[in-house]
């Protein structure tokens, strides 16, 4: 009987899934969160999490890994030996009560800060009209850059978010983003943290999605739609 090397790996990736799960347990809102549909945070804050595909699962990986490489990078460069770089900083006793997240990387010297976060996209959203970066994208780092100002103890003077294509020959994207995003951010956190209140004062989650909204979602979370 043949090795089936695919399932092999798959099932790798249904185990780190789970993995990743029991670490990000947390009764509360994650940062990235923030900026997407209030209707999917409230079920996943309630515990209703969809299970993607195999083929986001591996997108996932993709990601990680390459988060991963830019943070091993930063660590080993000149950058590291002339200032102080902070990778992977764990923000949730920094963040307000209820929120967890941990920031990509934080660089700082006596004469500059800079907090940025990686995010890899589909390589196709190099090539149609998508504009970078994103507002959902914006609101989570600013989220970080106040509580990040909040743990290093000083301002942070600028930010930015990696744009990575995958599988692609597109050079990743540096987006700067305004520091208006840290009290926007504010601003989001509490719209997420009144809706769930609400919908807890009701003792009831929101609607479930009508057939043709739940084929929309489904298609663009990459699940089958009855799993909604």
């Amino acid at each position: 009987m043949p090795i089936d090397w695919v399932a092999i790996y798959h099932d790798y990736l249904l185990e780190l899934r789970k993995e990743n799960q029991a670490a990000r347990k947390f009764d509360g809102f994650h940062m990235s969160m923030i900026g997407s549909c209030q209707r999917k945070s409230i079920y996943e804050r309630s515990g209703i999490v969809l299970t993607p595909d195999i083929g986001r699962l591996r997108r996932f990986r993709q990601g990680t890994v390459i988060h991963d490489d830019y943070q091993t990078a930063w660590l080993g460069s000149r950058l590291a030996q002339e200032a102080e770089v902070l990778v992977e900083l764990e923000l949730t006793d920094y963040l307000p009560e209820g929120w967890a997240g941990t920031a990509d990387a934080v660089f700082y010297s006596p004469a500059d800060e800079e907090i940025t976060d990686v995010k890899t996209v589909n390589a196709a959203a190099f090539r149609y009209a998508i504009e970078f970066p994103k507002h959902a994208d914006c609101l989570q780092l600013g989220g970080y850059w106040t509580a990040a100002e909040k743990r290093i103890g000083r301002p942070i003077a600028k930010g930015s978010i990696i744009y990575v294509p995958l599988g692609a020959f597109e050079e990743p994207i540096v987006a700067r983003v305004d520091p208006d995003y840290k009290d926007q951010a504010l601003r989001a956190m509490v719209a997420l943290e009144e809706a769930w209140e609400r919908y807890t004062l009701a003792e009831e989650l929101p609607a479930r999605a009508t057939r043709t909204q739940e084929e929309r979602l489904a298609a663009k979370l990459g699940v089958q739609p009855g799993l909604l």
